[in-house]
């Protein structure tokens, strides 16, 4: 992929993330609609990602410590999205997605889950 593709590709991902979330945004706005968690609804417990929509909402309004509290996984979320779908460093993505470090991505997401509901983190 030439340079000028990788850029284009890269504008066009965060155009389209930016529309996605404006709209969504507008919609939790004007409705206070927010879909439920389908596995908390079903068991009782928190999945690894309860309370991400909250603190999506907290972080588009410019309240980083609402959306902390909301899912304190979030940041690190969004910084592994944004590591894997940024276009500058391939070498990065590959790395990120090896067999070996999704392994360890899936354990501390179910660390995480057991944590938080286990330990009431």
């Amino acid at each position: 992929m030439t340079t000028g593709n990788r850029y284009f590709k890269a504008a066009a991902i965060l155009l389209g993330a930016a529309a996605l979330l404006a709209l969504w945004y507008g919609i939790h706005a004007a409705t206070g609609f927010m879909p439920r968690c389908l596995f908390r609804e079903l068991t009782g417990w928190k999945c690894p990602g309860c309370g991400s929509q909250t603190a999506l909402m907290a972080l588009l309004r410019g309240d980083p410590a609402a959306a902390f509290m909301a899912n304190p996984a979030i940041p690190f979320y969004i910084l592994y999205l944004v590591a894997i779908l940024q276009p500058f460093s391939p070498r990065l993505r590959d790395l990120l997605t090896t067999p070996r470090a999704l392994y360890l991505l899936a354990a501390a997401i179910l660390l995480w889950a057991l944590g938080r509901n286990l330990l009431g983190l």
